[in-house]
């Protein structure tokens, strides 16, 4: 990796760094004690981060909502 920045520079490091973002907020949206503790403006923005789109986050969000709604947690 250090080879690829060395050689793309600035360009080549951002795109690592916006590919670890996703790659970290796609394993944190599929871990149960992560997601457990989020309400869903967290949820929604963690789907966002994950790279899905924003109808999808949204869906994703509600659902999440409706699920806390139903166990009497906190949206």
């Amino acid at each position: 990796m250090k080879d690829l920045a060395d050689k793309g520079g600035a360009f080549a490091m951002l795109l690592m760094e916006d590919g670890q973002k996703f790659i970290n907020s796609w394993k944190m949206l599929h871990n149960p004690e992560v997601v457990g503790h989020l309400n869903m403006e967290e949820y929604f923005d963690l789907c966002l981060d994950a790279g899905y789109t924003k109808e999808a986050s949204e869906q994703a969000a509600k659902a999440w909502g409706l699920k806390r709604l139903q166990k009497d947690v906190p949206m």
